[in-house]
């Protein structure tokens, strides 16, 4: 299947098989740094695979990775910003790669209703986006699957999913009709 016209429990099944993926790396202590459609490969009988770990470091316990590399369209933003940060960087990346898909490919903040869309629009958008502004539910998707994504996607680490295995969890209990909404109330600046 091409990434093209994957349906909402396609994108469970890529969600879960990818998380499971950073399972593997939290348990190693390896962060990826840089997730994005390129570094996910669909293999022949449909099944999903992180790949490209040049840019994976392995995470010191005491030590909290503190550089800036990794594709800026799918940049958590305290990497963006030169904080210090966790694996968490990684649920996040996810969190917008199944945003954009649940969004008919739009990424965060790119209106939908334009046809073209300009350089300037994306540099607006990554501006919002490293600004912690709210952020709309992904058109597509149920209410249970956007309130995972948004989630993912939190601006501050806190809120977010701070393992793989706490999403892992909540992506098994979705997949079986079990998800209940729970995250309606993440911290955005006032616009």
């Amino acid at each position: 299947a091409s990434m093209r016209e994957l349906s909402e429990e396609d994108m469970i099944k890529l969600a879960l098989e990818i998380t499971n993926a950073l399972v593997a790396c939290e348990k190693k202590g390896i962060i990826h740094r840089d997730i994005k459609p390129e570094n996910i490969l669909v293999t022949d009988d449909g099944h999903y695979m992180l790949c490209d770990f040049g840019l994976a470091r392995e995470l010191n316990y005491r030590q909290l990775i503190n550089s800036v590399k990794g594709t800026y369209k799918y940049m958590a933003p305290e990497v963006y910003h030169g904080q210090k940060y966790t694996n968490s960087v990684d649920i996040y990346s996810l969190g917008l790669i199944l945003y954009q898909y649940m969004n008919n490919r739009r990424e965060v903040f790119i209106p939908l209703d334009k046809d073209t869309i300009y350089y300037r629009d994306q540099e607006k958008a990554l501006e919002k986006r490293m600004e912690n502004y709210k952020i709309l539910e992904p058109c597509n998707a149920s209410e249970e699957f956007a309130d995972i994504i948004l989630r993912m996607m939190a601006y501050n680490p806190e809120e977010r999913y701070d393992s793989a295995e706490k999403l892992y969890r909540d992506l098994v209990l979705l997949k079986e009709g079990k998800y209940r909404k729970k995250y309606g109330l993440l911290h955005y600046k006032k616009h």
